[in-house]
């Protein structure tokens, strides 16, 4: 190939314009620390994701709050339904239930006395919105329900030797069983996460850091992040891209997004002007006033022919 015919091909590359990209949700993540937005952020409605796993209600001083439908009275947060990976954010849950990436990891669980286990939502990601205690051999959490509250009750504690197996089903002391633990003056008690130096202490082992994936998302138009470990990155993006469909098939919904014109049901409103030959379109109002002044105009018709009759006489 000759120089000139070479340099007249490539002034014609560069002359063609270049393909748009097309955005896909999976691109805009990142392996590692800080999150991307390649291609815009998705859009999330917690509403919309999780209607198909649960129940909204509005429950006295919460407000809005939502409870799965397998919330029977053996129902606990956090514990037979996943497991703790480690990843750079501390211990981090990962859930086994479809609507885990967004009850686990944002917001919080209160217990109610009527209802049971609610979780109240929320818009910053977490690890996990749980409570730690540890001491010799052994590592226990409890939803965090608020500063200052804690029920013994709610704390499950697990054999160090027990942390990377699972599920944890029949491995958790619960209950009364728990208090032996938070009694003990060598356990300690904290809303921060394990560090993973203290967790290999009681492990006896190392621990692994797993990556993440992250991206910055809209849920309920807020901005946000939405943080999987990438071993589950497949099964967990699925699940949000899902979720990211139902919301948008609701807002798609005939009358979902319509907005009620400030006139309507207002009688006093201008209608338009009525066909030729057609009855003129009238309001109710104006309708019942022509009603009621069809009597006096004819009284008054039929006076005026009195009077007039008088007078040639």
């Amino acid at each position: 190939m000759s120089v000139r015919k070479g340099l007249i091909i490539l002034a014609l590359a560069l002359l063609l314009p270049l393909a748009p990209a097309v955005a896909d949700p999976q691109v805009g993540f990142s392996v590692g620390g800080g999150y991307s937005n390649y291609g815009g952020a998705m859009s999330l409605d917690f509403q919309s994701a999780l209607s198909p796993y649960g129940n909204w209600m509005n429950v006295g001083n919460y407000g809005q709050c939502w409870q799965p439908y397998n919330a029977g009275a053996n129902f606990m947060p956090f514990t037979n339904d996943g497991y703790w990976e480690y990843t750079e954010y501390g211990p981090t849950w990962a859930s086994d239930q479809p609507w885990g990436w967004a009850a686990y990891h944002y917001g919080h669980w209160v217990f109610d006395p009527q209802y049971g286990w609610l979780w109240i939502p929320g818009y910053t990601w977490e690890a996990a919105p749980v409570q730690w205690a540890y001491g010799p051999g052994y590592i226990g959490w409890s939803p965090f329900m608020g500063a200052g509250f804690t029920n013994v009750n709610f704390w499950v504690f697990l054999n160090g030797n027990d942390w990377g197996d699972h599920p944890y089903q029949g491995r958790l002391i619960l209950g009364n069983n728990a208090s032996q633990f938070l009694n003990r003056a060598d356990f300690h008690v904290q809303r921060a996460p394990i560090e993973r130096t203290q967790l290999e202490q009681i492990v006896h082992r190392p621990i692994r850091t797993v990556p993440v994936q992250q991206q910055t998302v809209q849920i309920n138009g807020r901005t946000t992040r939405v943080v999987v470990p990438q071993d589950r990155a497949s099964t967990e993006l699925s699940r949000i891209r899902q979720a990211a469909r139902a919301g948008q098939a609701r807002n798609n919904r005939p009358g979902m997004n319509r907005q009620m014109n400030p006139n309507e049901n207002n009688e006093n409103v201008e209608k338009p002007a009525a066909p030729n030959g057609t009855k003129p379109v009238m309001n109710r109002g104006t309708e019942r006033q022509q009603k009621a002044e069809q009597p006096r105009n004819a009284k008054g018709k039929k006076a005026r022919k009195e009077k007039r009759k008088h007078e040639g006489s």
